[in-house]
């Protein structure tokens, strides 16, 4: 989940945008025992008020080896973006 959100961080800074930007985030989870690892890196990276409105779900991955997929809305507040 660390490396899924350092990408999501790094393709938001390219348009000048953070994390706390972000209003809906849907998870994708091959595995949903890995749900409490997933709460720890959103409570690590979000403060406890700012967390995005999020949908969890599971689902099985046409690449065995992805575990995690995001899906993420964020809003810059610039009408005119």
């Amino acid at each position: 989940m660390a490396g899924t959100l350092d990408h999501l961080s790094r393709t938001l800074d390219g348009h000048g945008l953070a994390l706390s930007h972000l209003v809906k985030l849907h998870v994708w989870l091959k595995d949903i025992n890995d749900l409490p690892s997933m709460e720890r890196y959103f409570a690590e990276r979000f403060p406890p008020a700012g967390f995005p409105a999020r949908m969890t779900s599971t689902t099985q991955f046409i690449d065995e080896d992805c575990l995690v997929m995001v899906d993420g809305v964020a809003f810059s507040g610039d009408s005119s973006a």
